[in-house]
């Protein structure tokens, strides 16, 4: 049996900005218990629930024992868990769902659907604690605790202080995974030397603190607000309209500001998250994607690209806004009643019903008659033929040569008609352009299928890659409109190599950029006196993405083969060796 206090919220208050993983800390050693199990059974029941510093479970059972003091299980993930940083950019079910399995006994593939595993920035949230803040809370409280603000991804600097966060590695290499720890000067080390301090404006110092800000503000969001990524594109848009980086007909001016791109580009690969991994390569791809209107997988990319194109929340939000507004009038300018009456069904059934002719529907709506007639005939209804060029036996003429395919260059040529006429047939006999279209994609087919054939009879000797270069355009109409026949032939002609996403040129230019980075960052640390062999050095604190190089090292072989060359040359203080040429 436990001895939980059901009104411990009142005797153990919340700290300002303070985590849930931060109270639960703050408890353990309240209460004096000598075990982190015994804690997590009295305050959520089991004896490994709630241990997680990010997204904690079982948190309904905790609100429930408290009895309300601590306030309801929503609250507390919304408040004190890192969780609010996502729920803008994620769907409102989305983040429902992940308030019912933080609620309930455990977070299941949480981290894959809201996209961090997929992210390429890594999946965990080391605790993170400013040296300033834990002074002032000592003094004003009594303890130091962890602020939420300190761990969201944005934040590698305190948003009060201007100085760069002291990490704990007891979570990330899992020495205190169950436990429950305070930030304490033990168990921090700096990810950053603070000779940045007295810098230039738009260095490290400021761009971090303009992440931190926004990372918090973005917090206060609804979940949902910003899960349009359309609108997200068109605010960005505006953004860069504001600075002359883009054109009058809406492209993006790359040149004009190149050099500002990759300035901002050099700072977000000096931050932890990102180290090593953006260069102007990279950034003008995931740039380009939000302009494009295709979503990112981690909403610390949207907010590192926000501090290069906004000074401010408040930019952002009038920007956001007065899209959304004008959004809202475009929609509110059509009422649903009359929208409704627009639509191309109503006036199919106005004309099978014999309530309206074509002329009086057009009129009505505000088109003209032949769109009447198209609509008609998609629905298989066919409307009366008013000649005037094409009489009846060129119009069935023309109609036969449509039947059988032919291209409507040639049937306006042979009937003596523009092509728009041609068109117009096409479209307003029922049937008949599905007909042209299916007659047209079964020739393609059988042209393309022909001369694939012919170069895959050699395909043992060419491979897939001549065999595409020696056919290119009948190997990408297969592609798109018959992969299944094209799958088939490449295994019966020794060509089975699956047809993929090019992951493998995207990793090996990560690759190429990682060792870059890695050489970069060493050069700085041994100018410092500082080898990769000390074991007082904050390297690999400073880039976390080295995890993934040793545990697979074979997928990044030029990175893995710099790491191997730091660790063995061992360099003394003046002497860069190997990485004085990058």
């Amino acid at each position: 049996m436990d001895t939980f206090d059901a009104a411990i919220g009142e005797r153990i208050p919340w700290l300002p900005d303070e985590t849930l993983f931060s109270w639960c800390s703050r408890y353990h050693y309240l209460s004096v218990n000598g075990l982190a199990s015994a804690t997590c059974l009295q305050l959520f029941g089991r004896k490994r629930q709630g241990v997680a510093h990010d997204l904690p479970a079982g948190i309904a059972a905790l609100a429930e024992r408290a009895r309300g003091s601590l306030g309801t299980a929503s609250e507390i993930i919304r408040d004190r868990t890192i969780l609010a940083f996502y729920a803008p950019f994620r769907s409102i079910e989305l983040i429902a769902d992940a308030e019912r399995q933080m609620s309930a006994d455990g977070i299941n593939t949480l981290k894959y659907r809201l996209g961090l595993l997929t992210s390429g920035l890594g999946a965990a949230h080391p605790l993170k604690a400013c040296v300033s803040c834990i002074h002032n809370d000592r003094e004003r409280f009594g303890v130091a605790y962890w602020h939420r603000t300190h761990q969201l991804p944005s934040t590698w600097f305190c948003p009060l202080h201007a100085e760069p966060l002291f990490v704990s590695p007891l979570k990330l290499d899992q020495r205190a995974r169950f436990q429950w720890v305070l930030p304490n000067d033990a168990c921090l080390a700096p990810w950053q030397q603070r000779d940045h301090l007295n810098e230039p404006k738009g260095g490290i110092r400021d761009i971090g603190v303009h992440l931190a800000e926004l990372g918090g503000m973005v917090c206060a969001l609804p979940a949902g607000s910003l899960a349009n990524s359309a609108l997200l594109a068109e605010t960005f848009r505006t953004g860069m309209t504001r600075r002359g980086w883009m054109s009058k007909s809406g492209r993006a001016k790359w040149l004009s500001f190149e050099s500002d791109l990759l300035r901002h580009a050099s700072v977000l690969s000096a931050l932890p998250p990102m180290a090593m991994q953006v260069d102007l390569q990279a950034a003008q791809s995931q740039l380009g994607r939000i302009l494009a209107g295709r979503s990112l997988t981690h909403p610390l990319r949207y907010i590192a690209w926000m501090t290069l194109l906004f000074d401010s929340w408040s930019e952002f939000q009038s920007s956001l806004g007065a899209i959304s507004i004008a959004a809202k009038a475009e929609r509110a300018s059509f009422p649903e009643a009359e929208i409704k009456d627009l639509r191309p069904e109503n006036a199919v059934d106005s004309l099978r019903a014999g309530r309206q002719s074509s002329t009086a529907i057009a009129r009505r709506l505000g088109v003209t008659v032949t769109t009447v007639a198209a609509w008609a005939a998609a629905a298989g209804i066919a409307t009366p033929r008013r000649p005037k060029l094409l009489h009846e036996s060129l119009w069935l003429a023309a109609v036969q040569l449509l039947t059988d395919g032919q291209a409507k260059a040639y049937v306006a040529n042979k009937c003596g008609v523009s092509v728009v006429t041609v068109t117009r047939i096409l479209r307003n006999v029922p049937g008949l352009q599905v007909a042209w279209h299916r007659v047209r994609l079964e020739a393609a087919r059988d042209i393309a299928r022909q001369s694939w054939l012919r170069v895959s009879s050699v395909g043992w000797v060419l491979g897939v890659a001549a065999a595409r270069k020696a056919e290119p355009s009948a190997y990408a109409w297969l592609y798109r409109n018959d992969r299944a026949w094209l799958k088939e032939q490449c295994v019966l002609f020794h060509m089975s190599r699956p047809v993929d996403n090019h992951s493998n040129v995207r990793m090996s230019r990560a690759d190429e950029r990682y060792a870059r980075g890695l050489k970069l960052a060493l050069i700085a640390f041994c100018s410092k006196g500082e080898p990769v062999s000390s074991p007082n050095n904050n390297f690999f604190i400073f880039a976390p993405g080295l995890r993934k190089v040793l545990i697979a090292p074979e997928l990044w072989p030029k990175t893995t083969l710099v790491l191997q060359e730091a660790v063995r040359l061992r360099l003394p203080e003046g002497r860069l060796g190997l990485f004085a040429v990058v």
